[in-house]
């Protein structure tokens, strides 16, 4: 009985130092990814690792200049707006109560750049086609996949105007017709946002002036 209560006695203290050693070693933050997330350039992103009791968190970007690091609601959580085109690593590394630090966890991060696109203004006459094109490539160079669209078309005007998601093709507006029967020159005003992918870029104005239509009098003789 003697043997069996020392032998419980120690194994208790083994057990007490065991627990004390693991309490005193930085905790990894998780998750770490082995992949790389996609993002938009300008999206603000959320990132976080398991909250441990009176831990910090160390957050950083091999590129300070990539994006711009809120704090969250907890010392684990952070917000990132990614400003920069590119592939960066956002990193955290842990450092518990006990001032030990943990490894550097990490994530790859790609930011996709966003279409940029000039305003265009353009001009027809009463019952002619737009003909303005859109770009099926920036003006910084990628891709436009699709347009979102929205249209105010003047009072006086009658004609329907091109508006929702539409895939991008150049004949997006030019194929739109007014007829002006005013006197004065009236506009179309559209709003498009270019997307390349799931990325939208800032949106920008195709300004259509309809100029009015021709009356001729009816030919008479003198």
């Amino acid at each position: 009985m003697k043997t069996s209560r020392l032998f419980l006695q120690w194994l208790t203290v083994l057990l007490l130092f065991v627990l004390n050693v693991v309490d005193t070693m930085a905790a990894d933050p998780y998750p770490s990814s082995d992949t790389t997330q996609a993002v938009c350039q300008n999206s603000n992103e959320p990132y976080g690792v398991n909250l441990t009791d009176s831990s910090t968190y160390d957050w950083s970007i091999n590129d300070p200049a990539a994006g711009t690091i809120t704090a969250g609601s907890t010392p684990n959580l952070i917000t990132v707006k990614w400003t920069k085109p590119g592939d960066f690593v956002l990193q955290v590394v842990e450092t518990n109560k006990y001032h030990c630090v943990g490894d550097t966890v990490s994530v790859q991060v790609k930011v996709n750049p966003l279409p940029v696109v000039d305003s265009i203004a353009a001009t027809t006459c009463s019952g002619v086609a737009a003909g303005v094109a859109l770009p099926v490539l920036s003006a910084n160079g990628l891709v436009v996949d699709k347009w979102d669209i929205t249209a105010v078309v003047a009072s006086g005007l009658t004609g329907t105007a091109t508006q929702g998601l539409a895939i991008s093709v150049p004949g997006a507006i030019a194929t739109d017709e007014f007829a002006n029967p005013t006197t004065t020159p009236l506009t179309v005003v559209y709003t498009v946002t270019p997307y390349t992918g799931a990325c939208a870029g800032e949106p920008f104005t195709v300004t259509i002036t309809v100029n009015p239509r021709v009356n001729t009098s009816p030919i008479y003789h003198n």
